[in-house]
């Protein structure tokens, strides 16, 4: 899991990582900035090697010197990219309306200082499954998505195979002339049929997916 820590202090910044790499977590980025966060996450200009969606979750300060954390924690949650991101708030000291507008801002939660590791462990792990949440369901909404076209393609080129007559009446017309041809009373060859027989093939096989698009989402076996 990727982390960003943005703290405009350094001890804290190494205090954190610390924590978190002798935890099992991989090496974070840092930041000391608001605008540095920014530019890291790919939402301030020169974008950085890592972006928005690599990170797994932000743990921040609310006083970043020149820059307020809750601004910069709503900055990146008013982005498409950032907005399901978690951000964690490492601070000091917070006074009760901060702490209001922090979740107003869109902040999972809080920790204090002086940290305890435990406390932000716990925390941590929490953030991290609720990112792995996030990810699971964008790729349910995308794969949903993706079908849906698919489906849509296919009632398309069934629309476009069957024609105005229907494909009920097509193929009771094709299935009458095998009849007429197997009892003698047509002159037409296989070779001759053979046509009219692959056009009626095309509709069951592009009818198949269909047919079973629709009983998964009824939930038929």
């Amino acid at each position: 899991m990727k982390f960003l820590i943005v703290d405009d202090s350094a001890s804290q910044r190494v205090l954190i990582k610390f924590i978190l790499q002798k935890a099992g977590y991989e090496e974070p980025k840092l930041a000391a900035s608001g605008d540095e966060a920014l530019g890291i996450l790919g939402l301030g200009g020169v974008a950085e090697p890592a972006t928005v969606d690599e990170i797994d979750l932000v743990l921040m300060d609310v006083h970043l010197g020149k820059t307020n954390g809750i601004d910069l924690c709503r900055t990146i949650k008013r982005s498409e990219r950032g907005r399901d991101l978690p951000i964690l708030f490492v601070t000091g000291s917070i006074a009760g309306e901060e702490l209001e507008a922090g979740i107003a801002a869109g902040a999972f939660d809080f920790v204090m200082k002086p940290i305890n590791k435990l406390e932000l462990l716990s925390r941590v792990r929490a953030a991290v499954r609720l990112r792995k949440e996030f990810r699971l369901r964008r790729k349910q909404a995308m794969e949903l998505a993706r079908a849906k076209r698919q489906l849509q393609g296919i009632f398309e080129a069934v629309d476009s195979v069957v024609g105005p007559e229907g494909f009920a009446s097509n193929l009771e017309a094709a299935l009458e002339e095998v009849r007429s041809m197997r009892a003698g009373r047509c002159g037409q060859t296989l070779e001759q049929l053979g046509p009219r027989l692959g056009n009626v093939e095309a509709k069951l096989i592009l009818l198949a997916p269909v047919i079973k698009c629709l009983r998964e989402f009824q939930g038929i076996e």
